[in-house]
């Protein structure tokens, strides 16, 4: 099968939000080198909107905690429990980050790291007949490689787009990329897919 088909081709954007990725959100605040984060999505802007121009759906994950999502489990996850939370419902951390969702692009909630966990994504990427799944965001260690995992188990045919994935530290990052390309998926830059996938389109 051909990753690069752009008829089964779909580019998941994972938790491009302020708490995550603005200087004053919650890890800007926390110490976090978010400058990292912020030149990724500087690279995905004109990623995404290459992709849309060629068909290939676009589909935002927005993570969302609410006292209705978090499970005291989940609250209790860290050795030390935070006091505070990220994304909140209604605050300013929990919007998107430098780029909006367009018309046509798919937005979905999620509670958790995973991308597949009670969002109703691979219901949607069924639905739509895509299989091959281009997976970008912040963080890459943390939500974008857990929900490249989970997509890989679910039996789609997984690739991170290194360039347009943010972390706090290059070693995390990388860390993340190196465990992608072991076993779980396929490792590229976004001028790559885009090349392939405009090939794809005109032998359509």
């Amino acid at each position: 099968m051909n990753r690069l088909d752009v008829s089964k081709a779909a580019i998941v954007v994972v938790d491009i939000q302020n708490d995550f990725c603005h200087s004053s959100g919650y890890q800007g605040l926390r110490g976090k080198d978010v400058a990292r984060v912020q030149a990724a999505v500087g690279r995905l802007e004109p990623f995404i909107q290459e992709a849309r121009d060629l068909g290939v759906p676009v589909i935002f994950m927005q993570n969302l905690h609410d006292p209705q999502s978090d499970t005291e489990e989940w609250r209790a996850r860290h050795l030390e429990p935070r006091a505070s939370q990220s994304c909140l419902p209604g605050t300013w951390g929990a919007e998107f980050f430098a780029l909006e969702p367009q018309p046509g692009d798919h937005v979905l909630l999620k509670a958790r790291y995973s991308a597949f966990v009670n969002t109703g994504l691979e219901e949607l990427l069924r639905s739509l007949g895509r299989t091959s799944i281009f997976f970008c965001g912040a963080a890459t260690s943390i939500c974008v490689e857990t929900s490249l995992r989970d997509a890989t188990c679910l039996d789609f045919l997984v690739t991170i787009v290194d360039d347009c994935c943010g972390d706090y530290s290059e070693i995390a990052h990388n860390n993340a990329v190196r465990a992608v390309a072991s076993g779980f998926g396929a490792v590229t830059q976004s001028k790559h897919v885009i090349e392939g996938l405009r090939v794809s389109a005109e032998c359509g």
